[in-house]
């Protein structure tokens, strides 16, 4: 089926770019139709940008849909068969909805991010691992501003929301946030009061970590050395981008739940290369689900 699946998808890419490299020509056919009819025969100027319009019709009505349609085609493909088949061989009751995401109030129960009046969430993912079951999904926030002349658009979060049930009866509250690197960018995260700070034994925790909890006893029986030294090697694996730029990063466990959100800038289960091989692609999506195993094996989890 998975194999099925990558044979389409690589008929249905090569479609879109055929209709992509038709629209273009099309329109390339127009715009010098119209310039040789303008440079040389003025006469017949009438006659060719008729053809220049044809031309800019046919790409518009028809290539340019065309390959946009085999675009969503391999989208589709790629959503219902393979990431499903790949995510069934890593973890138990895998669910993947790409048309589904987190609703706001369970966004605004993380109590990780502000919320603006704008939210969107796809690619909803359900499942367990080791026992433990987890929820995640692609997230954008954002509070829309009208003004008199114009508009504004401010980004609160663009990320990974991951939830998962802990079954525990732990029943306070830590939060684990990172510092901001870069004062362009407003901070959207939601802390306690700076009364709530804890500072941790780890140096290198604290240079890379705001902790915020109830009680100082909070904070350290779950922020055990150990899983701080976990924590470390998540925040050094996932802290940067491929430009090497910081990510924000929270993690919030409450009573029975465990919170982590992760800006990303973008949907995490898309298509990479095409054409695209089975090897390569398998790897890919296995990266993009690592973490859900990392996070669970890091705080292993919390069954204190």
């Amino acid at each position: 089926m998975i194999y099925e699946a990558i044979s389409k998808m690589n008929s249905l890419h090569e479609k879109s770019r055929r209709y992509h490299l038709l629209s273009q020509l099309s329109i390339g056919v127009g715009v010098v139709s119209f310039l040789f009819g303008v440079c040389t025969m003025p006469s017949l100027f009438v006659i060719f940008i008729g053809v220049a319009v044809v031309c800019g019709l046919v790409s518009i009505i028809f290539f340019a849909p065309e390959a946009k349609r085999a675009m969503n085609a391999v989208r589709a493909e790629y959503k219902d068969t393979f990431i499903p088949g790949i995510l069934n061989e890593n973890f138990d009751s895998a669910k993947f909805e790409y048309w589904g995401g987190l609703t706001e109030m369970e966004v605004m129960q993380t109590s990780l991010y502000k919320l603006g009046n704008r939210l969107e969430s796809e690619d909803l993912l359900t499942g367990e691992y080791k026992g433990v079951s987890f929820k995640q999904a692609d997230v954008h926030i954002w509070n829309h501003v009208e003004r008199e002349k114009d508009s504004e658009d401010i980004e609160y979060f663009d990320g990974r929301i991951i939830m998962f049930d802990t079954k525990s009866d732990y029943s306070s509250s830590v939060r684990v946030i990172s510092k901001p690197r870069t004062l362009a960018k407003g901070d959207y995260r939601l802390g306690f009061d700076e009364e709530h700070r804890v500072e941790m034994e780890s140096m290198e925790f604290n240079d890379a970590f705001k902790v915020y909890a109830r009680t100082g006893h909070d904070a350290f029986y779950i922020l055990t050395p150990e899983v701080i030294e976990r924590m470390m090697k998540i925040w050094k694996k996932y802290g940067r981008n491929e430009k090497n730029q910081y990510r924000d990063m929270s993690f919030h466990l409450r009573d029975n739940k465990f919170y982590f959100a992760i800006e990303n800038g973008g949907s995490t289960f898309e298509p990479g290369k095409f054409p695209i091989s089975y090897p390569d692609e398998k790897a890919k999506l296995e990266k993009d689900i690592e973490i859900i195993v990392e996070l669970i094996e890091c705080f292993a989890f919390i069954d204190k």
